[in-house]
Order: C-alpha cells, then structure tokens, then sequence
C-alpha cells in the first residue's frame, strides 16, 4: 500500500503558508478574526499540536521502530520536491510565519528584574498579551531540575555556571517557572513559559537531537555494498522506503534550514550590543538578540547534555557513547558558520578585539557567573567550538568506520578558528595567534593524535586532503612559528609567557600542580608524536590515491617539517615501527611458562609397559594465531563432537548449514568487520603478548592466521555487536567472567575477554566478540526428538485426515 501521508501533510502546510501570508503580521494589523484565531491557536493546544506534526513529539513517546514519520521527515527524504519547497516558505527565517512568531516574542522589558527577583514566584501577574507555551526543564538538561531546588531569592545572574546555564538568562521564555501539566506530554512538569519564537526555535533544535540519537550508528558509520548479499539487502531496503516510507539518516533540508537561521540571525553585532551595558541585567533585548543567542548557547547544551562537565582539561577523556558522539559531530558545522557569521566584518570583529581579556574566573566552570558567558558572549562562542572540538578529535578513535565528511567538518572548524577571516580572502594579524594559542597549540596536538589513532587516514578523500593542508598551511605563518620557538626557548621554570597566554584562554588548562604547562610543538614528545602522524599521511601516497590526494599530501608532509623542526628525528624509528615484524615485538619476549601435568594411571601403566603417550602438551602463553582459519560455523570444539541423541547422517546436514548462515552473516557484516591488509576476516585474540604489527607499542587484539599479523585498536578499532554497541577488553576477575555469555566455553584466566562499555554482567570471549551477530545453531535438525515430533505430527495429520 502506498503511503499518501506527505500529500495530506503538503496540503496542510499550504493552507498554513497562504493563511500567514494573507495574515502579513506585523506588516499589517491584526483583525479581530485574526486576534480570535491566535487566541486559539497560540493561546490553546494548536501551536503545540503544529510543532508536533512538524517535528514530531520531542519527547520518547513510540519505539524506534513505530515512530511515526512529521513533516520535516518527508522533507528531508526529498529536499527538492514539492513538499520541501513548500516547508521552507512556512518556516525559513525570512517567512511571513516567522515574522509573525517574532511580533509575538518581543522580550520583556522587565526580563531582567524579575530574573532576579521573581524568576520561581513572582506576584505581578502576567501580561494577557503575551502567548506563553510551556517547555520541560528536563527536555533542555537531564541536571535542570535542579534549579527548582534553588532558593527563591537567588539571582539567576549571580550564580555559578555549573547551577544555573546561561541560556536560561536569554529572554526566549518569561518567569516564573512554573510547575503544571504540560501540554504535549499531559504531565505535571516544572516547565519554562516560552515565547512563540523561543518554543519554536527550541523544538526546531530538539528534533535534530532525537533523529541524530535515534539513528547515531548509521549517522556515525557507513556500511558500503561490499558484496552481493549487501546489495541485495540494499535493494529490498530501497523497495520496501519506495511503498512504505522511512524516518531518513541523512538530513540536508534541516542542516540547510539551520544554516539559514544561523546566517540571519548571528552576527558580530550581538556582541556588541550585550556589552553596551555594564550589567547583562540592564540589557534592552531584541527578539534578534534571542534568537542568535539561543543559536549559540543551545546546541552544545544539547548534544553534550549526557555529559559531565569536566573541572579542567586534563580531566576530559574521549565520549564513550556512540549517541552523544553523534550528536556533538551534528553540531561542528553549525559552529563553522557561526564562526564565520560572527567574522563577516574583519574590520570590527570581536575575534581579534585585543581588549577583550578573559575574566580571571571565565574558564573555571565551578566559579564563573553565569552572567559572563552573555557578556563575553564572543568567547562563548569560542569555548563551545573548542569543546566540541575537542571532543570529537579525543572520541573518533572510538568509531572504526567513522564517515570521512566527520574528520572534514572537524577540520574545517579547525581551519576556521584559526583564520575566520578566510571568506574576506584575508589573514588573521599577527595578535590573533597569541589571543587563540587554545586553537594554535592544543587543538594541534589533538589533532596529531586524531590522525594516528582514528580510521582517518584509512578514509581520507580530496576534501580531506585539501583542508588538512589548509590547516598546517596556518600552522606555518611565521607569526604561529615564533611563538612556538619562543615557547621552546623558555625555561620551565618561567611562567611569564604563560601567564601572557593563559589571560586570553576561556577554557582550564590548569594542571594538577596549580601551574599550566604549554604544549611545546618543538619537543620531543610532541616532535614524535608528529612524526608517527607524519608516517602514517606518508603511506597514503601511493599509486592507488589519486593525483589531487598524493599532490596536497606531499604538500602536507612539508609543510610538517617546517612547524615540526626536530621531526627527522623520528622518522626513522616510526618509519622502521611499521613494518616491525612480529617476532621482534619486545612484549613477544616474555618466555612461555611450561605446564606440567600429572600422568593419569592408564598413561603410568602405558608407559611402563614401553608405549609412548601420543601427546603435546603447549605452555597456556603459545602466541601462534591459532583461533582463525576453520571453517564458519564450525570454531568450537563442542560442535565436533557428536551425541547418542543425534542421527549421525544429519549432523554433517546441520553443521553445513550453520557454516552457510554464518558466511551469509559475515558477508552482510563484511563491512563492519575488520580486516588485514589484504583483505582476510580478523578474529579476536586470547593471548595478550601481543604487539601491533604497525605500531609495535600497542597491544593487539586482532589476528590473522593467514597472514601471520596482528592489529591492534589503533589501526582497527574495537568490536561492536549488531545494535552498534562497543565492546571493550577487560580483565578475568571472577569465574562468571571467565564464561562466555553467548557459546558457555570456559576462558583460561590469562586470556583476553570482552564486555559492553556501559553494561556488566555480560561477557564474551574472543570468538564471539569477534562478529557483531549470534548464530543459533541448527544442529536441532539432527535430533532423534525432531524427527520423532515430526513423524508423531504426520500420523495425526493421516489419521486425521482418514476421519470420517
């Protein structure tokens, strides 16, 4: 049956495109059958009711899977048919609904004095003017609720950033909050009265939230039609969305819509503006103000929600979950143009506004007003790019198969930090380096360390190429060069270029010991790490990357010479690490323990009688590859043996048809399985003496009996089963961890076993971990008590059937 839905939803949409263009508010003044009409439609359940067709509910209210598809679904399925175009005249920033939203969302004068005095109970009632729509704390921050706990005479403005986020200063809703039933939900929720607009905007970013989280693995990863079972799998996927439509992963209409509101309503005179007052408290807003701070502050606190602040840098570890990571990757490019919105007029842009000093208690989040984020709001804008940056630079290690447009977009924020003027086809000056070392410095060694341990330098494309030479291209400016020489050529001991540096940072970089230690790019830490990046670009240039990818790459590796000036030093030593055999891995060197048995008394008797035992006995340390090349299906010993209860003749049936299931699964899995340079299924290994055959200092987990190699994570990630959760290595720490969940085969204590990152109790050995599915054995076909209930079936069907 085919579905009409989108047909009924683009008549919908038109008849609201036609009303609020014939409407023309504020344009023209609003007739009593139009104040009666938004009375009901923005007074009442209409608005709510819109949003949820247009962006479907915000909240969890079907499974994955029964979802219903809204509005902003069908258009991102087609952004260029009919449905889409006409979408985009009802809600692109320029459109007369909009314009209405905006009439109706002017903020408050008295915003700021009822913040502090009346923001949970407030006296003075509320404007009947004013059309207010209640939207959850617990939507916006899962630690949100907390604010309710808060004293009734505290000042919002005053409170530390950790209690109170800064968003909740921007006049997108009107206090006091308010505890009811919410509309949508039908729940009694402490909830935040929104404007028009504000409810709005905030649905618009919590629907990219929910579809990013709901489809994280295919967003994060993707599967290639490697071989004909996956491409048959594609073409019933894609038969099956014909007839019966699908929520999409990719979203270029809503990423597209973003960008627009992005471009209108974020500019370096937002800055400007909220630092025209001594006070933020004192601020006349605009609904523009809002709306662009909103576009600032919201998408970090969002894709970052499930996260804990961390007290400093050196506290911040890579994102463990697959959900989170997919969200912050969402929201890199939006912070690319917000960067550049912010930079259109080099002339006065607040990026390079030498005066503009960090407060001293700005980066520190336990101690920092929530009312310095909104007046150095610019600096916000920087931190949170930075934050996410960040983030995704430590976590794409995590994610073997990552697409190659993530490590794009991170770069170009990257780039885009480090000259935002590029667009003026203009550089930065010269002050700029010293007044964003953070992007100049840190994010380098990020950076390098992205290229050595991620799946990037396995997928990189020619806009790959292209922008990572961009980025050291900027890292060469003589400017970012004397600053690094001068950071080399200072003591340790000093502090004075430090403390120079450390007044522009909006981020902790405080160590353990009270003091911030610079990255020193000219070191020898920093000079091998570069190096390994270095070796790692230099083995993509080669015949089968094309001339526009082997061209940037050289260009590149230069360009790593001249900011890297001790990193011939290295080259040697990482350049011999990657074709290290395995025989001369120092971890290989441990000598194996002999295990010693007693002789049973059939063997005593054996041998005295003059026979000899016909049998081996292995030290439990052997390190050759022995868990790889039988045939699928067939990799336990149990499944060898045969049972008084089975019928001999089948058994060889069921193991055949165990081997066929488990070739058909590893062939639609062949892309998420890992694989050795030439193309062999790896399997997981028991024995933990291994090293990396690439990396002759990481540990391996990955073997190829075939090949005779082992990899490790650094080059082939970590395991995942089917639903896209990862697999970690953990220790045997009890004998229900020496157990596999899945096929009971018992783990000698020093092997390798594997559990989920964020559960316990489940545990898988090697073999098992090593595919992301479970076969179920069909060995049941062999069973005397099948065919018994087979032959008992077909007489009472006779008999049945030889009834009168």
């Amino acid at each position: 049956m085919m579905d009409f839905r989108d047909v009924a939803a683009e008549e919908q949409i038109r008849s609201f495109v036609k009303y609020f263009d014939r409407v023309n508010y504020p344009q023209q003044p609003l007739c009593a059958e139009t104040k009666a009409f938004f009375g009901r439609f923005f007074g009442g359940n209409g608005f709510v009711s819109f949003c949820d067709s247009l962006f479907g509910p915000y909240y969890q209210k079907y499974s994955a899977d029964d979802e219903e598809m809204c509005w902003m679904d069908y258009a991102n399925l087609a952004p260029t048919k009919s449905l889409a175009v006409t979408l985009l005249g009802l809600i692109h920033p320029s459109s007369s609904f909009i314009s209405t939203l905006e009439a109706l969302s002017i903020p408050s004068g008295t915003f700021g004095s009822r913040l502090i005095k009346g923001w949970k109970k407030s006296t003075a009632a509320r404007s009947a003017s004013l059309y207010l729509l209640d939207l959850p704390l617990l939507a916006l921050h899962p630690q949100f609720f907390k604010l309710v706990g808060e004293p009734a005479d505290s000042n919002l403005y005053t409170l530390p950033r950790s209690r109170c986020h800064p968003i909740l200063l921007v006049p997108f809703w009107d206090p006091p909050v308010v505890t009811r039933k919410e509309t949508s939900q039908q729940q009694v929720m402490s909830s935040l009265p929104c404007l028009p607009m504000g409810y709005f905007l905030f649905r618009l970013l919590l629907f990219g939230m929910k579809r990013i989280q709901r489809n994280n693995a295919d967003f994060l990863a993707w599967r290639k039609n490697a071989n004909i079972v996956t491409r048959l799998w594609r073409a019933k996927e894609n038969v099956h969305t014909a007839f019966y439509k699908k929520i999409p992963v990719d979203m270029p209409f809503y990423a597209q819509l973003l960008q627009s509101y992005i471009q209108i309503y974020v500019s370096a005179a937002l800055p400007r503006h909220l630092c025209s007052k001594p006070c933020v408290s004192d601020i006349s807003w605009t609904i523009n103000d809002a709306v662009a701070s909103i576009l600032i502050l919201a998408p970090e606190l969002l894709a970052r929600k499930e996260l804990l602040l961390p007290v400093s840098e050196a506290d911040r570890f890579s994102c463990k979950n697959p959900e989170t990571l997919a969200q912050i990757l969402f929201v890199v490019p939006l912070y690319t143009r917000m960067v550049y919105a912010m930079s259109e007029e080099s002339s006065s842009s607040p990026f390079v506004d030498s005066s503009a000093i960090t407060p001293l208690d700005y980066p520190v989040n336990s101690l920092s007003k929530s009312q310095n984020d909104l007046e150095n709001i610019c600096k916000t804008l920087y931190r949170n790019c930075l934050t996410v940056l960040r983030d995704c630079l430590l976590s794409l290690e995590l994610e073997p198969y990552c697409r190659n447009a993530h490590f794009t977009y991170c770069l170009e924020l990257w780039a885009v930090l480090m000259n935002p003027f590029e667009k003026q086809q203009k550089m930065a000056p010269p002050q700029y380096v010293a007044q964003h070392f953070e992007s100049f410095g840190f994010i380098t060694v990020d950076v390098l360390n992205m290229i050595v341990k991620s799946s990037f330098v396995y997928s990189v494309t020619e806009a790959d190429a292209k922008v990572l030479k961009k980025c050291f291209l900027l890292m060469s400016q003589d400017p970012v060069v004397s600053l690094l020489a001068e950071i080399n050529e200072s003591q340790p001991s000093s502090h004075t270029l430090a403390e120079m540096l450390a007044r522009h940072f909006v981020l902790n970089w405080i160590g353990g010991d009270g003091s911030i230690q610079l990255p020193n790019l000219h070191g020898s830490t920093t000079c091998s790490l570069a190096a390994r990046a270095y070796v790692s670009l230099e083995r993509l240039i080669t015949e089968d990357a094309t001339e526009v990818v082997r061209r940037e790459l050289k260009e590149t590796l230069s360009l790593m010479e001249c900011i890297f000036p001790r990193i011939g030093q290295f080259l040697d030593m990482w350049r011999a690490s990657e074709k290290v055999p395995i025989k001369s891995t120092n971890s290989m060197l441990v000598p194996a323990e002999t295990v010693v048995r007693p002789l049973t008394e059939s063997e005593k008797f054996c041998f005295f009688r003059g026979g000899k035992g016909n049998q081996k006995v292995f030290a439990t340390g052997l390190l050759l590859p022995i868990r790889n090349g039988h045939v699928p299906g067939n990799r336990n010993s149990s499944l060898q043996a045969s049972l008084r209860n089975e019928i001999p003749a089948l058994l060889g049936l069921s193991r055949f048809l165990d081997a066929l299931i488990e070739k058909c699964l590893e062939e639609y899995y062949s892309s998420v399985i890992p694989k050795c340079d030439d193309g062999h299924n790896l399997w997981l290994t028991y024995s933990k003496k291994y090293g990396c055959t690439h990396h002759a200092r990481e540990p391996a987990i990955w073997e190829c009996s075939i090949c005779e190699t082992v990899y490790g994570s650094c080059c082939r990630g970590l395991p995942f089963r089917a639903n896209g959760e990862q697999l970690v290595s953990c220790s045997v720490a009890s004998s229900a961890a020496q157990q596999c969940s899945v096929c009971g085969q018992v783990v000698p204590e020093d092997s390798r076993m594997f559990s989920f990152q964020h559960k316990s109790g489940t545990f898988f050995c090697p073999d098992c971990a090593s595919r992301p599915f479970s076969v179920m054995s069909m060995r049941w076909i062999a069973s005397y008590r099948t065919w018994a209930v087979l032959v008992g079936l077909c007489f009472l069907c006779l008999l049945i059937c030889l009834l009168p």
